[in-house]
């Protein structure tokens, strides 16, 4: 009997040593099976970083409010469906905040452009730095991920494991670092718009003026739009938003009229600069006489868009007094005029060109004849 026992307790001893061995090496596979890797590995994923500056510059280094470019490389990729679905974890070091990036194989709408190769293994994304703004994780697409960070930080940029597309256990790595004095130089704003013509404080100015000032930016990549504000009040109103061009041409000027007007330039980063306040008052003309021959002119406009319109026909018909008719057309400006050969009475003004009924308005400027009126025109 006590030999048996012997052989049993020896049998179970044996059974729990296997099982301790069992374990163990399980969970050295475990450890040792999990590698991480940073830079660009042989036959391994890699992360690298870059900034955008007329073109892709890899570093490791950037300043304060810039948006950092990541490219993740993976070894084990089957096709990335539509959408970001492979996620990139960025630390800061100093205060453990973080945020996650969503890196695409199929978006070529960010700075790295066309070299996002669908289905190449290569993903991108990014996010920006910013000592002056909380930290956001992007809660839907188009979104942009911000990590709080101050002089001097470091930042550990990372794949989770396990990815969605890329289930190996090589995790890679990056580490860059905060530094406020590298990166981007800092925005310029734009010039303060100049030179204005008519120059302030202008008299006689014509009726068909076209406003025009100088302007640039410092910064050579910046792309400069102007606001425009004109009226017969100070302030002025605007008038126009986000023009490229220097000019702005303003409609239905009155004589004898004062007009303000100034210009915000703005450059693509959002910064502004505005111009001075200029005025300038409109010719006087001549008042209309009670009797005798006059000259009238005047302009044919579309009402909604106030473009001029060519080649109408404008006539003007008495209603008292001595039967008279007569009619011209307008030039390019939609200007026409009757010199010299209407006398002092009341007419029916009108104007019409073959095409699609508007009601437009008819604006007479004149010299000695009292007509003006709002018509129903065929343009």
């Amino acid at each position: 009997m006590g030999c048996k026992k012997e052989v049993l307790i020896d049998s179970r001893l044996k059974k729990r040593l296997i099982s301790v061995v069992i374990i163990t090496l399980l969970i050295s596979t475990s450890f040792v099976t999990i590698t991480r890797t940073i830079g660009a590995e042989p036959n391994g994923d890699s992360i690298k970083t870059y900034r955008e500056n007329e073109g892709l510059i890899e570093t490791t280094v950037f300043g304060d409010q810039e948006f950092i470019i990541i490219n993740v490389t993976v070894d084990n990729v089957s096709g990335d469906p539509q959408g970001p679905p492979y996620s990139i974890k960025a630390i800061n070091e100093n205060t453990n905040e973080w945020v996650f990036v969503s890196v695409s194989d199929n978006d070529t709408q960010g700075p790295w452009d066309g070299n996002n190769i669908p289905n190449d293994g290569t993903y991108w994304g990014g996010f920006q730095i910013n000592s002056s703004h909380e930290t956001v994780n992007a809660s839907v697409p188009g979104e942009q991920s911000i990590l709080q960070v101050s002089d001097g930080d470091i930042i550990n940029i990372t794949e989770q494991y396990p990815g969605l597309l890329d289930n190996d256990t090589d995790v890679a790595y990056i580490i860059i670092t905060v530094n406020f004095s590298s990166g981007q130089p800092p925005n310029n704003p734009p010039y303060q718009p100049s030179n204005p013509n008519p120059p302030h404080n202008s008299v006689n100015v014509p009726l068909n003026v076209t406003l025009s000032w100088t302007g640039d930016d410092p910064d050579a990549n910046d792309t400069v739009t102007y606001d425009v504000y004109f009226d017969t009040t100070d302030p002025p109103s605007k008038k126009v938003s986000n023009q490229s061009e220097t000019t702005y041409s303003p409609v239905n000027l009155t004589y004898n009229t004062t007009y303000y007007w100034y210009i915000v330039a703005w450059d693509s980063h959002g910064a502004n600069n505005i111009s001075s306040l200029w005025s300038f008052t409109t010719e006087t003309g001549e008042q209309p006489p009670d009797e005798g021959n006059g000259t009238f002119h005047g302009f044919v406009r579309e009402e909604w868009t106030e473009e001029p319109i060519e080649n109408a026909t404008v006539c003007v018909n008495r209603t008292d007094g001595e039967p008279f008719f007569a009619s011209v057309l307008t030039n390019e400006s939609g200007y026409f005029m009757f010199d010299n050969n209407i006398s002092a009475g009341s007419y029916d003004v009108y104007a019409f060109k073959p095409g699609v009924f508007h009601l437009c308005i008819l604006i007479i400027r004149f010299i000695q004849m009292r007509l003006c009126g709002l018509i129903s025109l065929w343009i």
